[in-house]
């Protein structure tokens, strides 16, 4: 029996999974061919997550990007290439949000947080304008853009290079005939899980949320349990940040306060509730959450 009280133990965790929290977990995981997905929990006997994403159209780009002061037709033309206007958009290589701006540059720029549509297009308009005073061609410098000053002062051009500049300067002409407009397109997710407790206890939630440009990501819906007691819940995720978000939220239970960081694929969450506190460390699909006394780990995995 003593040779089995380990695996016994370690198998009742892992099938225990609890729920990762925040909202830019879900969308930093989800790539364009994952808008569905389940997580295995811990904390109950036995839980699975559901979670269903749509990527729909929520405000006006034109009177935005007109606002920065730059050629609205060209800096509409160069989102449609980075990003098709995604506020969440994200390259393999760490490009960030709708002008796919890494890092570094975004660093450089003084852009705190890459996803947010507003800050990211005067951003852009920022760096063309810088690009445009040592590259005055507009050929040449969306080349810079894409390959980098240092290179096209050397004379490296790449094929890609000469490729986007052919594909943004046709989408420019495109938007000069036609006066087209655009939208930025964010992420709204729905979900629903169920978490059943030993030895006859259960819990259902429903909701969903949606992601507000960047700035905030606001979730809410409804949870009942076996005692056929339910309670609307909505929690607030503010970003002043990429990497830092302030949580306020709200249930029948009471207020929950706190914050969560990110550093590339870790994430560190801790919210003060009613109920007592509660911690999540997150790394690339796998996690840790503390609640209550109680420990779990999670991995989730999807389509």
């Amino acid at each position: 029996m003593k040779n089995l009280f380990l695996p016994l133990i370690l198998s009742l965790i892992i099938f225990n999974s609890l729920i990762f929290a925040d909202p830019l977990s879900e969308i930093e995981w989800m790539r364009d061919s994952k808008d569905f997905y389940i997580y295995i929990k811990a904390g109950s006997m036995l839980g699975v997550k559901a979670i269903k994403v749509f990527e729909v159209p929520i405000f006006w780009a034109d009177p935005v990007i007109a606002f920065t002061g730059c050629d609205i037709n060209l800096i509409k033309a160069m989102v449609r290439n980075e990003s098709g206007f995604k506020v969440h958009a994200k390259s393999k290589t760490g490009a960030l949000g709708v002008s796919q701006i890494v890092r570094s540059t975004a660093k450089w720029l003084g852009l705190r947080n890459p996803y947010n549509a507003f800050a990211s297009s005067f951003a852009m308009c920022k760096y063309v304008r810088y690009l445009y005073k040592k590259f005055p061609d507009t050929e040449k410098m969306l080349i810079a853009y894409h390959d980098g000053e240092g290179n096209v002062s050397k004379g490296k051009i790449s094929p890609e290079g000469k490729k986007y500049a052919r594909i943004v300067l046709k989408y420019y002409r495109e938007y000069q005939q036609t006066g087209k407009l655009e939208f930025f397109k964010d992420r709204v997710y729905f979900f629903t899980s169920f978490e059943y407790f030993y030895p006859s206890d259960f819990e259902i939630k429903v909701g969903g949320v949606v992601s507000l440009l960047g700035e905030a990501d606001l979730e809410g819906g409804i949870y009942v349990n076996s005692e056929k007691y339910y309670t609307p819940f909505v929690r607030s995720y503010i970003r002043p940040y990429y990497d830092l978000a302030f949580i306020l939220g709200w249930s029948n239970m009471g207020w929950e306060f706190g914050s969560s960081t990110w550093y590339g694929e870790y994430n560190l969450e801790v919210v003060a509730t009613p109920q007592g506190p509660e911690s999540t460390i997150y790394y690339n699909g796998m996690g840790l959450k503390f609640k209550r006394g109680r420990i779990a780990l999670f991995y989730r995995f999807g389509w």
